[in-house]
């Protein structure tokens, strides 16, 4: 929790394990993406395998939000300096 403390952004990995067709992520990197927003820590969030639906607790947890292969190719050109707000049109659960 030290490092998550002193990050100036979290650059959170979601895909863990397969649920029902919906990748769904580690309680640990949960827990991280937490303590993170609770320190106004910025948090990427970047998901290989395109979700239908986001955790609630996830979807106002973020900076920015990458899902699906085709949308991390605009991680190469995202500005982490300005760290421009990117929302998902998801569902929640």
């Amino acid at each position: 929790m030290r490092q998550v403390h002193k990050a100036d952004v979290v650059v959170a990995i979601l895909d863990y394990q397969n649920e029902e067709g919906n990748p769904e992520p580690d309680s640990g990197t949960i827990f991280e993406i937490g303590a993170a927003f609770e320190n106004n820590t910025p948090v990427i969030m970047v998901q290989f395998e395109t979700a239908h639906k986001l955790n609630l607790m996830l979807s106002r947890s973020y900076t920015a939000f990458f899902n699906g292969r085709e949308d991390i190719q605009n991680l190469k050109q995202y500005d982490f300096n300005d760290l421009q707000q990117k929302y998902t049109t998801m569902d929640v659960f």
